[in-house]
């Protein structure tokens, strides 16, 4: 229990006030608990934990057990361990409208298990509409009815085998669309993860299973035909078809969100994928589709801090510099709390520096703490350019230094990723020599070895380039 990780300590720092009270409430009910000592711990740590600390465990102890009561740090464990399994079973009763498949689940068996035909007959019978989160989950759903259902028609119509077949081949024919999507959607994601990590995985069965899919495409719904587009764009890497998947993910209205948000972060990354291949064009759909993805950032730690620097970043290449400003004001605090400060400072330098208010920008970098891998680099570069920006020389090969002594010694990036960096510092170097020099043909020399690499910052590097000749 010791140690800011601890389970308890991690559950109790994620509960709202509405939660505290709503455990406190199920506490009190002797069906779930017959524990005093539960409830006064519950109490405690809702009113002494906080997230930022460590649980002081003997004052727990003192406050919660009777008086005089030697520490026990087992005991104290077992009814943790309690309150824990009962704070479970709180969120399962609270969350089980959201979940209809555990209810259909529940429900048909207790009804089977104690004999209430008539109960079962109108449950079967008055199919509610329900919503859920996920396509998947609406497949299982009608699967798991239809072969529920079965049960209750074997019973009910033993004879009649016209109605038995009939509900039969609605069962097989849930099944297959279940298993059929399952497979297309396993495929897409592991396409995707093949695009970084290399798999030699014989995936012919399931391109069969796919391709009988692509062939009834007119005749499937949205949701279908955007995992048949993801698939053939990754599978062909044909960019053809995204025009297509973008059109179906903008336009229709996919009622489950995390399948929206699952086909708008397989549409990012496939814009990501054409631009780094040289095609510039989908940098404003990629923002578009940035702008529909930050609907779903509500809570502290929705928002990926290396997504939100990649949002600025498109908006600013895009020169939409107020919308990144009003995004960082705004959108911040979705950044796990840790990095809401660093996320803040460094994404305004980077506006100022798009302004081209280069010492506030390096006042602004001045706030950024240089733990983190990701900013002890970046924010370099960015201060490199601002020293550049301004004809600093002194200052500007100071850090030109400071950031290849970083990158030599750092663990946490790929050789490649380092290579990136020292050309970039290798460049910038050489513009900021030659800058006074009136040398046209090396200048052009330079763009066009500039325009071939890899380097990072490379529309910034071409940019100053073209300024000098």
């Amino acid at each position: 229990m010791s140690g800011k990780n601890s389970k308890i300590e991690e559950l109790y720092g994620s509960l709202s006030r509405q939660d505290k009270d709503g455990i406190s409430a199920f506490l009190s009910c002797t069906l779930f608990n017959q524990s005093d000592i539960v409830i006064a711990i519950h109490f405690y740590l809702s009113e002494h934990f906080i997230q930022s600390s460590e649980l002081d465990k003997m004052d727990l102890y003192r406050n919660v057990f009777p008086p005089n009561e030697k520490y026990s740090d087992v005991k104290l464990r077992v009814f943790l361990s309690k309150l824990v399994k009962l704070i479970e079973k709180y969120i399962v009763v609270k969350k089980i409208d959201q979940y209809p498949l555990a209810e259909l689940n529940i429900l048909s068996k207790y009804y089977s298990i104690n004999h209430l035909q008539k109960n079962r007959t109108v449950f079967f019978n008055n199919k509610s509409d329900l919503s859920f989160d996920s396509y998947e989950d609406f497949l299982m759903y009608e699967y798991t009815y239809s072969m529920r259902k079965l049960e209750v028609v074997h019973n009910e119509y033993s004879h009649d085998s016209d109605k038995k077949r009939e509900h039969f081949e609605n069962a097989m024919l849930a099944q297959k669309k279940l298993s059929f999507f399952q497979t297309l959607k396993t495929q897409c994601d592991f396409l995707s993860f093949t695009q970084k990590y290399r798999s030699e995985k014989d995936s012919s069965y399931e391109d069969f299973i796919v391709n009988q899919l692509i062939e009834s495409r007119n005749d499937q719904d949205p949701v279908i035909r955007a995992y048949i587009c993801v698939y053939q764009i990754a599978k062909e890497n044909n960019p053809q078809l995204f025009s297509e998947l973008k059109d179906i993910v903008l336009n229709h209205n996919i009622p489950f969100e995390s399948n929206y948000k699952g086909l708008l972060s397989h549409s990012e990354n496939f814009c990501i994928r054409f631009i780094n291949s040289g095609k510039s064009e989908y940098l404003e759909q990629l923002f578009e589709i940035y702008k529909c993805e930050i609907q779903f950032f509500k809570h502290p730690g929705d928002l990926n801090s290396n997504n939100f620097k990649n949002i600025v970043y498109t908006a600013l290449q895009l020169k939409q510099v107020e919308w990144a400003e009003n995004f960082v004001e705004n959108y911040y605090s979705k950044v796990s709390i840790i990095e809401q400060e660093n996320t803040y400072n460094f994404n305004y330098a980077r506006i100022y520096f798009e302004k081209g208010d280069y010492k506030t920008a390096m006042r602004q970098l001045l706030k950024v703490t240089y733990e983190d891998s990701f900013y002890a680099s970046t924010g370099r570069i960015l201060l490199i350019k601002c020293y550049y920006e301004l004809n600093d020389e002194m200052p500007l090969i100071s850090c030109c230094m400071s950031l290849t002594q970083f990158l030599n010694r750092s663990k946490d990036f790929t050789k490649q990723r380092v290579e990136n960096n020292l050309h970039f510092i290798k460049y910038v170097k050489t513009l900021q020599k030659h800058r006074l020099e009136n040398d046209r043909s090396y200048f052009k020399k330079l763009y066009t070895k500039v325009k071939d690499s890899t380097v990072v910052e490379k529309e910034w590097l071409l940019k100053k380039i073209e300024e000098l000749y």
